[in-house]
């Protein structure tokens, strides 16, 4: 800028504009397009080449051969294309409003036809030879026409299946050149799609070729249904003609082959069998016989020979049997039914029919509730004992779920399958069982009573519940005590179940000790002494838990990471030492099977896959041969695996057997096992749980159990 005095000055923020360098070489400027002037397209009137059907019919003069007029009474006009047969095999349609309509042998081409839909219905703005001239163009949709393939369009009388409805059988005049040796008219089927096109651009429409790809599969698995063999049970009126044809030479075949064994046999039998004298037939009497004789009067052996002889000479219908028989015969019934069946049939031996059985099993008829039968048949037994200790029983009861469903009884004349809980003992259902639906059962209730020093084992009772509760068990727990210590005259001192919500109820509802557990309650119905009855929690529902905990535990639905001093107990453990001593040649672990490491929700449910993971040899074999970070997982197993010992005691001499004292009966309360469970279990669980409670959870220990699963992580 120039200021008063004329001098220049440069301004803050001011590019210079004088004195600047310039290019080397110049580059010339290209020249400045042209700017182009776009013009707006011109309408063009729209071209009407008909308003009337007269319009049309002078138009008929440029349409040739084969495509004639056809004359119509109404006021239509009729365009009709001539075969070689003399039959119209296209026509055009065309009424007073100018709408057209396409035929093809009588048959209206469907209104989403691609000739409706690009040249219009209408003939106004579209010439009658143009439209004529597409139709020339077109070819026939030849359809379906497969032998095989078109017995499936034949539709029975009366109303059609469902399979049926996207296609249907089409018939046909043939086209042919009539001449006098030929017969006039010749038709052909066909399988058609309902919405068939008729006239295509292809051979055959898209909707036929959807057909025919359906009839293939159809045909596909009508061929697999005839190679299968027909089954005994399947309802004739439903098999195919073909099938039972098959059938029944299938069956005269083997009935042939049959026939020529029986034959061969019988022959066999003829030449070669030897005729009993009855000298012979003596002998063999005599001898079976003096074996009987020779069998002690009093053993089952004898008392059997002595059944079968009568059985034998009597007849089947009036035979009486002897109790000890009839208790045999519903020994091998209950083993195996089809077995019993087979020995019956077999006509060695002669024993009971099932029909007797069942009267025999069914002589007290069961029923919901506390049955006076079936305590008189508990006192029966226990007026036998002499001993005053085979009278302490133990008292278990569990839930199993059942069909919801209900069925009629034929000897009470009632509907059996509602929730019941016996006399005055509903008052416990909910108020929605006010309903039809939710008084069906889905599960039952069942007492069982078990003798400490005797063989008693027997049902007590079953209900049918819908979901029990703490208070239900309660009322029907003591009732069951009640009636066993006062009726029966048998003396309960424990209460035995698994670890279910509505059990642990029920015993939360007595006396509490100091330590916060609930372990036994006084017997209000001892009258001789007192007495308490303890709860137990069943030892094979505790083994599965702790498989389970620990099966969960990184691994399965990782749902915990159990740790204890100072390392993890994870199920890795277990699975790497399986797979380890799978490897070898000789494996140190040989009942361990994948079904043991892979649980499913059937294989968790099995007690005996439970007991023999957490046993001592995999304790052992893993502290062998497993790293460090393993052991503290096969000492808890070490451990659990003398739990379960400690109740699992079955015989008196399998302690000898198996080596292993923690098997062996008790016989006094210095055993060594009760200081185990004290000091050892105990305390073991107890420094376990002061462990955790001492655990300083680091930042880094919280990411990993937010990140090892989406699920909350327990750690116990």
């Amino acid at each position: 800028m120039i200021d008063r005095s004329g001098k220049w000055h440069v301004c803050r923020g001011s590019l210079p504009t004088e004195n600047l360098p310039e290019k080397s070489i110049d580059t010339p400027k290209p020249t400045a397009r042209r700017v182009l002037n776009y013009q707006q397209d011109v309408t063009l009137p729209e071209i009407i080449c008909y308003e009337t059907l007269n319009d049309i019919q002078k138009d008929l003069k440029h349409v040739k051969y084969p495509w004639l007029v056809i004359p119509d009474i109404e006021q239509k006009l009729l365009i009709g294309k001539l075969s070689d047969s003399l039959d119209f095999t296209s026509k055009i349609i065309v009424d007073e409003k100018l709408c057209v309509t396409i035929c093809w042998f009588g048959v209206q081409l469907p209104s989403t036809h691609f000739l409706y839909e690009n040249n219009g219905r209408y003939l106004i703005k579209k010439r009658i030879q143009w439209l004529i001239k597409e139709i020339d163009k077109l070819n026939v949709c030849r359809g379906i026409t497969e032998e095989s393939l078109i017995s499936f369009g034949s539709l029975p009388t009366g109303k059609q299946p469902k399979s049926t409805k996207k296609f249907y059988l089409h018939v046909s005049p043939k086209p042919v050149i009539l001449n006098q040796c030929q017969t006039p008219i010749v038709y052909e089927q066909c399988v058609r799609s309902t919405s068939c096109d008729f006239l295509s651009k292809f051979d055959i429409c898209k909707p036929c070729l959807k057909v025919e790809s359906l009839l293939k599969q159809k045909q596909k698995r009508q061929q697999h249904t005839m190679n299968k063999p027909l089954s005994l049970n399947a309802p004739l009126h439903a098999v195919a003609k073909k099938k039972l044809m098959q059938a029944v030479k299938l069956g005269r075949a083997k009935q042939k082959a049959l026939e020529e064994k029986i034959t061969i046999i019988e022959v066999k039998i003829k030449n070669e069998s030897v005729n009993l004298q009855s000298n012979i037939h003596k002998d063999l009497k005599q001898i079976i016989d003096e074996n009987v004789q020779a069998l002690d009067k009093d053993s089952f052996e004898c008392l059997f020979w002595e059944e079968q002889l009568k059985a034998f000479n009597r007849n089947p219908l009036a035979n009486r049997w002897h109790p000890m028989m009839i208790r045999f015969a519903l020994y091998l019934h209950l083993r195996s039914p089809s077995a019993y069946q087979a020995l019956r049939e077999s006509k060695v031996i002669r024993l009971p029919c099932e029909r007797t059985l069942r009267d025999y099993t069914n002589v007290v008829h069961p029923d919901v509730g506390f049955r006076k039968d079936t305590l008189d048949d508990i006192k029966l037994q226990s007026q036998k004992w002499n001993k005053e200790i085979q009278r302490y029983v133990v008292l278990s009861f569990d839930e199993m779920s059942i069909k919801d469903d209900l069925a009629f009884d034929s000897v009470s004349g009632e509907l059996v399958g509602f929730a019941n809980l016996g006399d005055n003992m509903n008052i416990f259902q909910s108020n929605r069982d006010s309903q039809l639906t939710e008084r069906v059962a889905s599960k039952v209730l069942v007492f069982m009573v078990n003798g400490i020093a005797s063989p008693l084992k027997c049902s007590l009772a079953y209900f049918a519940t819908r979901s029990c509760t703490g208070s239900m068990l309660f009322s029907l727990a003591w009732k069951a005590i009640g009636y066993l210590e006062c009726y029966v005259g048998l003396k309960v001192i424990a209460i035995v179940s698994d670890k279910a919500s509505a059990n642990q109820s029920f015993y939360k509802m007595h006396p509490i000790n100091k330590n916060g557990v609930s372990y036994k309650a006084n017997n209000p119905f001892a009258t001789d002494e007192k007495r308490d009855v303890f709860f137990f929690s069943d030892a094979p529902h505790l083994l599965k838990t702790l498989r389970n905990n620990l099966a969960n535990s990184g691994s399965g639905l990782n749902t915990r990471f159990l740790w204890n001093n100072g390392y993890y107990l994870l199920w890795k453990h277990v699975s790497d030492c399986y797979d380890k001593d799978c490897i070898g040649q000789v494996r140190k672990l040989p009942k361990l099977t994948n079904e043991h490491i892979s649980l499913n929700s059937y294989s968790v449910m099995r007690v005996n896959l439970a007991a023999q993971v957490m046993s001592s040899s995999v304790s052992k074999v893993m502290l062998a041969y497993s790293p460090l970070e393993a052991h503290e997982t096969a000492r808890f197993i070490g451990l659990v695996d003398k739990f379960f010992d400690c109740f699992n005691t079955r015989s008196l001499h399998e302690a000898e057997f198996e080596r292993n004292p923690f098997v062996a009966p008790y016989v006094n309360c210095d055993d060594h096992r009760f200081n185990f469970l004290e000091n050892t279990f105990l305390k073991y669980l107890g420094e376990w749980e002061e462990s955790i409670k001492g655990r300083v959870l680091t930042s880094q220990l919280v990411t990993e159990r937010k990140c090892s699963s989406q699920s909350r992580l327990i750690v116990e």
